[in-house]
């Protein structure tokens, strides 16, 4: 330890000994036993995750090695792979250096993953040699499988443009031979350590491909100079690793006309398809790659690429004016794009061979705060994508707060926090606590139980108890669950219960349900007791516990589950069409027996959602309070004074004259109302009135009864309803606050391509992808991209892909081909059977509108110089 000396003083190797083997039992006991994920309700679906590694902040490597997370953050695929830029800072406390060693070793023998090492060249040759004795330390901790590769220097080429770092600087490491000595040193002691085979790299931005092929600038860089030499030198044995940022793009501008807009920007830089920044920049990476060694297809690493959510400091560009670039949706969508990308590049270029993201935590960077972060701070428990108003566990306060704390021991942490949030975050992540105490000076107690408390005078103190720890989201397809009560002491008393007894925590119970079909309440305790229900038409309260209820949700896809020899099969309700039967007045059916007699939308259905899903119920009687009432018959009516009431009618289910209808969004759908040819094409032949309908779905089922509907209007205020029965359907929209507009169309309109799904569109043949083509977009969702599609008169098909990428096609001899893209997918367009008729001109405008526009013309020419051309315009509109 003659290093760690020279900073700190010098403990007896007998006593770090002991402290060494203390550190890393307790690794050991963290993977094994407790192994660090953050959490959130949120997952997302993951390929080629066996050639993707997240790279380690200095937060993260600094403050917290054993919250290395042993699944990717938002995803159940496990990290396999880790870049770790440096094996310890000079400016870092040296004690804590052995500490974090073992956790990684622990860590890479628990997980299998693998490291890319890295090894600093900065203008301190003697603080460089001082980092390389501990990364051969740690690399001699590490066994050679455990370690993917070595990186010599980061980034040197852009040195040159930090104010820190002297032009004195630059020109030794690149034109005075440092950086290349830097590395046969490095690979000689490579070797004596048994890392012959280890393979080498050295790190650039894309800043080092401009050049020819690569950047070459005496006194600045010599990147060109150094690959060749690596090349020849080590052969196979070297990779080229490019960092890629298409959120630093100092080349992207702002939407024509705007100052804070970049919809433009974002379209083709928060994406991973062919088209997009990364997969396009690593195209040109191969050609130049090709240029230099005549082949290009040598191991290729995306040392790091990310996204930044809020702002990091660091930005520079025209998008530090554009609130959506550095958007938490921003975000998530270059995240989510990032774990669906099979790696391909197109072109039929060879994708890279590994990819890292950028980073664990949101750090420092040269003094500047970035938050490229999957997860905020060391002990934050949760992911830093999660939906709004999610915990990961749910607390509440133990007693008054007072001078008093949970003294049960031995405690599992006890010593200061940064605060009451912290301290809450230690005992989130420590299964085993249940309580914690929090002082004024940001002390932190956690503890087991809180059975006897201990007086402390002159300090505030609180007290906060665990109730229970979300479970993680289920896979899509399959059912959730969600609290039915508040917490409180009540449970499910309902018989027979499938369960009874502890459970291994909040997952345990919830699995325990979800493997039972039967089972469609669990009752959850503090204390991590568990009862599974059928039923919960009965509660009993149970003293001073807390117990939470959930209910399951059941999947709206069709579920078939078999529990011993029955058969069960959950499909979601058809909904069935409501017609107006009475009021508004003050009556309401008084059948008996009600099949439900309550307040509506307090469990997320309304009441005519209610009625519809219960196949008995044909009446519905809705107060304006939102009281419902649901029957089978209505024989009786009786008067409620002061109240307004509506009944509604159930319709019996009929066969739609036209086949099945889907729906889609016209001109975006809320907020539009329907128009023909233009926003003021609304003549009143083009539809049929539909009064007093009481919801959305209730007007679709009117165009299902009309057999020409090509869409629909609805008003929610007024209740109206227009079904559209335009020969030529709907191609405009009117803005308008509380209408929504649809296209319908039959469920054979949209038909796959060669498949459809993990396909994308094409021209004559695969390779056929000019974006004359198409029309891009942003949409929020398939349905919404067919809406686009619908909008435009020449539309032949849709790509829809990365989450919000809409290609609307209007090649003229259309889709003919596709190829190979996992997570798109590829519809071909097929028009009704009947004529549509496609305006070459705008249709002509209702007489009320000509009459309008002719009094403007009037206006025009008697007010304005006889050279205003919009006297014109308006005469030939008129006309």
């Amino acid at each position: 330890e003659p290093l760690k000396c020279i900073m700190a003083a010098c403990r007896s190797s007998t006593k770090w000994l002991l402290s060494a083997t203390v550190i890393r039992f307790s690794a050991l006991w963290i993977l094994k036993g407790a192994a660090f994920r953050c959490r959130s309700d949120l997952d997302f679906r993951s390929l080629a995750s066996g050639k993707k590694g997240i790279a380690l902040d200095d937060t993260s490597w600094e403050w917290c090695p054993d919250q290395i997370p042993t699944l990717w953050p938002n995803s159940a695929e496990a990290v396999t792979s880790l870049r770790l830029f440096k094996a310890w800072s000079p400016s870092w406390d040296w004690n804590r250096r052995h500490g974090a060693f073992h956790k990684l070793k622990d860590y890479v023998e628990a997980t299998g993953a693998t490291i890319l090492l890295g090894a600093p060249v900065s203008c301190d040759e003697a603080q460089d040699e001082l980092v390389w004795t501990w990364t051969k330390e740690l690399l001699q901790l590490l066994q050679p499988q455990n370690v993917m590769g070595l990186a010599v220097g980061n980034e040197l080429e852009i040195l040159q443009f930090k104010e820190s770092i002297s032009d004195e600087c630059v020109s030794n490491i690149w034109d005075g031979g440092y950086y290349w000595r830097r590395f046969l040193t490095t690979a000689s002691d490579l070797d004596e350590l048994g890392y012959q085979s280890l393979p080498l790299t050295a790190v650039f931005t894309g800043f080092a491909m401009v050049g020819a092929p690569f950047y070459e600038q005496p006194g600045k860089g010599l990147v060109n100079g150094l690959l060749t030499n690596a090349t020849r030198k080590f052969g196979s044995r070297f990779a080229f690793t490019f960092n890629l940022y298409p959120y630093f793009d100092p080349n992207l501008l702002l939407d024509n006309g705007t100052s804070d807009q970049c919809q433009e920007a974002l379209l083709y830089n928060s994406c991973w398809e062919e088209d997009c920044h990364v997969p396009v920049v690593l195209r040109l990476v191969r050609n130049k790659m090709r240029e230099l060694t005549s082949s290009g297809d040598e191991r290729l690493w995306l040392g790091e690429t990310g996204w930044s959510t809020p702002m990091s400091d660091s930005l520079r560009t025209r998008m530090i004016d554009c609130p959506a670039w550095s958007s938490y949706e921003t975000f998530r969508q270059f995240y989510e794009g990032f774990l669906a990308w099979d790696l391909r590049i197109g072109g039929g270029v060879k994708p890279p061979d590994h990819v890292f993201w950028f980073t664990l935590r949101d750090s420092f960077n040269f003094g500047e705060l970035e938050h490229f972060g999957l997860i905020e701070s060391c002990n934050s428990p949760q992911c830093k994508l999660h939906s709004d108003g999610y915990e990961v566990a749910r607390y509440r306060q133990h007693l008054s707060p007072g001078k008093r704390y949970c003294g049960d021991a031995p405690p599992l942490f006890d010593e200061f926090s940064q605060g009451p949030e912290d301290c809450r975050n230690k005992c989130t992540l420590q299964s085993g606590c249940k309580y914690y105490s929090t002082w004024n000076t940001n002390w932190c107690r956690l503890t087991t139980a809180c059975s006897w408390t201990v007086t402390q005078d002159s300090h505030l103190i609180t007290m906060q108890e665990k109730l229970f720890v979300e479970p993680l989201p289920a896979p899509a397809g399959e059912d959730t669950f969600e609290l039915q009560w508040a917490l409180g002491n009540t449970y499910c008393a309902d018989l027979p219960n499938f369960y009874e007894g502890f459970s291994g925590g909040h997952e345990d119970c919830r699995a325990k349900c979800k493997q039972n079909v039967a089972c469609r309440y669990y009752s959850i305790w503090n204390t991590d007791w568990c009862r599974l229900t059928a039923s919960c038409e009965v509660t009993l309260s149970l003293g001073s516990y807390t117990i939470a209820i959930f209910a399951r949700v059941v999947s709206t896809s069709t579920v078939t589950t078999t529990t011993g020899t029955a058969t069960v099969t959950s499909l979601p309700a058809v909904p069935h069409s409501f017609q107006f039967y009475h009021g508004p007045s003050n009556e309401y059916c008084s059948d008996e027996p009600a099949l439900f007699e309550g307040f509506a939308g307090f469990d997320g259905q309304s009441c005519e959602e209610k009625c519809n899903a219960d196949s008995s119920c044909v009446f519905f009687s809705s107060w304006t309070t939102s009281w419902c009432r649901t029957t089978a018959t209505c024989a009786a009516t009786t008067p409620l004074e002061h109240y307004s009431i509506e009944i509604y009618r159930k319709l019996p289910l009929a066969a739609p004259a036209q086949g099945n209808l889907e729906f889609f969004p016209a001109g975006g759908g809320e907020g539009q109302a329907c128009r023909g040819a233009n926003e003021l094409d609304n003549h009143n032949l083009y539809f049929t009135t539909h009064s007093l309908t009481p919801s959305l779905e209730a007007c679709k089922s009117h165009c299902l009864d009309a057999p020409q509907c090509m869409g629909i209007e609805y008003h929610s205020g007024s209740r109206r309803c227009e079904v559209w029965t335009r020969e030529g359907g709907i191609k405009a929209t009117f803005g308008a606050d509380g209408y929504m507009c649809l296209h319908a169309r039959t469920s054979d309109a949209f038909q796959a391509v060669d498949g459809g799904e993990h396909r994308a569109c094409r021209g004559a043949h695969a390779t056929d992808n000019y974006a004359s083509y198409f029309v891009l977009s942003s949409s929020a969702s398939l349905e919404d991209c067919k809406g686009h599609c619908l909008d435009n008169p020449r539309c032949q098909g849709i790509e829809y892909g990365a989450g919000t990428r809409c290609k609307v096609w209007t090649r003229e001899e259309g889709i003919e081909a596709s190829s190979a893209a996992p997570g798109h997918r590829c519809l071909r367009y097929a028009a009704p059977q009947r004529r549509l008729a496609v305006e070459e001109s705008a249709a002509p405008l209702p007489r009320g509108h000509t009459v309008v526009l002719a009094l403007l013309a009037i206006h025009v020419a008697l007010f304005a110089p006889h050279s205003n051309p919009f006297a014109v315009v308006f005469a030939q509109l008129a006309i």
